[in-house]
């Protein structure tokens, strides 16, 4: 128990310098100031003195001594002496910047019930510029055990309004050490796309020479960003992003992925039932399982179409499929065909009323080994909207006609070359109508 008369027994020392006998020059050019100090009180109450006063004693003369404090604020250390001296602390002016400065230096001079006393007081009476100091608060006490405290919430703040951060211009300059700390929490409530694009954004920001628009980047410059992400990468839950999302913010960045994470991902969306043998980490604390893949999914979905286009045609090798035999209970009412085109393998399947889109996909499925691209935006979208015409027209499309439609050896460049290919492919799903009817 502190008594009244105690304090103020030593708070007259604080006020009389008489009997110092030490001095303090403190703070930086051209911002100092000498400060007259009692060496017994700062050995005894502040280890970080306690360990320079031991190491000064043996050097000790008779004249006055002198130790530089460069590191702090006069003003700031002032209010951390006077609590040395007195054990009350008070502050000059009612705002939150004076409790982190503050905090800093009571941890630098190693005084633990100051530290302990002011992140309470930040956490209790200053929740306004608590939320409006976060990043602030966070990158200074980072590299900081003694003040876990404060730290560690706000870092629960970020978690749980994580927005704060991320649309702070202080995002883009943190250390990639500091956004793993977040971005591995389990509780971080945001949807898993949002974090991914907020990586992208910080990774492509650490590197200015980046062209802004992606679809110009050379495999240099997705080398790059992929540097940049790689700490991160582990700790994004990208199994639980649904296939939309993940058709229009993750293949586009394909190439900043590890080829089997990537490879795992295309499974896990584009087949049914699919089981990665890889560890997948869990959904956040904050959201149920994503139902990240379609339960019936369909060959004209936009993720299907887009990474058929973009991937699977290309240079694509006619190649011998021997399918399953079928039992004719399995569908009475359908009649068995025969396709046979000169260079090609023979097919025997039955053709059904309404083709079955999953039976498309298995064939599709051979080519998913081919990652050669198409020669521009417009043929891919054009052979997108083909695509999708055979499967609303109800055409069986089969490996023979995928592989004399797209195994050329220049696809074309320029919208003549387009026309005349779109004309052709025309003429092809004719022919297949007309092997329908016969």
């Amino acid at each position: 128990m502190c008594l009244p008369s105690f304090t103020q027994d030593f708070n007259r020392l604080y006020v009389d310098t008489t009997l110092a006998d030490l001095t303090l020059i403190v703070g930086e050019e051209p911002n100092t100031e000498e400060i007259r100090v009692h060496s017994p009180i700062l050995w005894a109450r502040s280890p970080f003195f306690r360990e320079v006063l031991n190491a000064l004693q043996t050097k000790r003369t008779t004249f006055e001594q002198k130790l530089k404090v460069p590191f702090m604020d006069p003003e700031v250390f002032r209010s951390v002496l006077k609590f040395i001296y007195t054990n009350n602390f008070s502050m000059k002016r009612n705002n939150g910047i004076d409790f982190l400065d503050q905090l800093v230096a009571a941890d630098d001079l190693q005084v633990s019930s100051l530290i302990t006393y002011i992140q309470d007081k930040i956490i209790q009476n200053q929740q306004t510029w608590l939320r409006d100091n976060l990043m602030r608060i966070w990158k200074s006490l980072a590299d900081r055990p003694s003040c876990e405290l404060l730290y560690n919430h706000a870092q629960s703040i970020i978690a749980s309004k994580p927005v704060v951060m991320f649309s702070s211009k202080e995002f883009l300059t943190l250390e990639v050490d500091f956004l793993v700390s977040i971005v591995q929490r389990d509780d971080l409530i945001r949807e898993e796309a949002a974090i991914w694009e907020d990586v992208i954004r910080w990774g492509i920001a650490q590197h200015s020479h980046l062209p802004e628009d992606v679809m110009t980047w050379t495999p240099e410059n997705f080398a790059t960003l992929r540097n940049s992400i790689k700490p991160i990468i582990p700790y994004i839950r990208f199994f639980q992003i649904p296939s939309a999302e993940f058709r229009r913010k993750i293949i586009p960045f394909q190439q900043v992925l590890p080829n089997s994470l990537y490879q795992e991902l295309l499974s896990f969306h584009l087949e049914p039932g699919y089981e990665p043998p890889i560890p997948i980490l869990p959904p956040r604390l904050s959201q149920s399982p994503a139902k990240s893949r379609e339960k019936s999914p369909s060959l004209s979905s936009p993720l299907r179409r887009t990474y058929l286009t973009r991937n699977c045609f290309a240079n694509a090798p006619v190649i011998e499929i021997k399918r399953e035999q079928e039992s004719e209970a399995e569908y009475p009412d359908e009649k068995k065909i025969n396709i046979s085109r000169e260079g090609s393998p023979r097919f025997r399947y039955k053709r059904r009323t309404s083709p079955s889109h999953k039976r498309i996909m298995q064939q599709f499925r051979l080519y998913y080994d081919w990652r050669a691209s198409l020669p521009g935006k417009l043929t891919q979208v054009m052979i997108a909207q083909e695509m999708e015409k055979m499967i609303n027209d109800k055409t069986r499309v089969t490996t023979t006609i995928i592989s004399q439609a797209y195994n050329m050896k220049e696809m074309p460049k320029n919208e003549l070359k387009i026309r005349a290919f779109k004309i052709w492919i025309d003429k092809q799903r004719e022919k297949m109508k007309h092997m329908r009817k016969n």
